[in-house]
């Protein structure tokens, strides 16, 4: 059977274009970044933070009763980020609640900036308030931040969340 030039043309372009169509879909929540700040609830000097990205780049402040104290940058491992991609996408963290407008002064707060390429949510939770998954989630991320490997940084680091920092108040008359 002979086949018309023009045919195969189409038939390499279209199988071209599948190819192509099949090898870019991405699952549903890539996330290409993600940092998680804890404000320490009763001990205002023990909040920390840890932040990481698709590059498995990753950075750390622990606050002045902190067991890692200062300032830290590392590398999570790939096995660390996809666990924490999976676990995210089987989460509805985009449409999550900015906040679950619990006020206790005395119990840690999560504040968490996710990224998935152009979009960017900002979520704060009460750690007493009730355990949804993602709640679980992200504490489960804060905690296993000695998963990374950490060198002391010499420099500070500028993070986009602020409740790791105690809060300055007013000197008193």
């Amino acid at each position: 059977m002979i086949i018309n030039p023009k045919a195969k043309l189409a038939i390499s372009i279209i199988g071209l274009f599948l190819l192509y169509a099949c090898a870019n879909k991405r699952p549903k929540n890539v996330i290409s970044r993600i940092e998680i700040a804890s404000d320490g609830g009763e001990l205002p000097f023990n909040g920390r933070v840890f932040a990481f990205d698709s590059t498995l780049n990753c950075s750390f402040y622990g606050g002045k009763y902190f067991k890692k104290r200062g300032f830290f940058r590392g590398r999570i491992t790939s096995e660390f980020w996809e666990n924490v991609n999976k676990k995210l996408a089987n989460t509805d963290f985009k449409d999550a609640a900015s906040t679950d407008n619990i006020s206790t002064a005395d119990v840690p707060y999560l504040e968490v900036s996710i990224s998935t390429g152009s979009y960017k949510k900002r979520i704060v939770r009460c750690t007493c308030g009730k355990k949804t998954p993602l709640l679980n989630i992200l504490e489960w991320i804060l905690k296993n931040y000695d998963q990374a490997s950490l060198t002391k940084s010499n420099d500070s680091i500028r993070f986009e969340t602020t409740y790791q920092y105690p809060l300055k108040f007013p000197p008193t008359r």
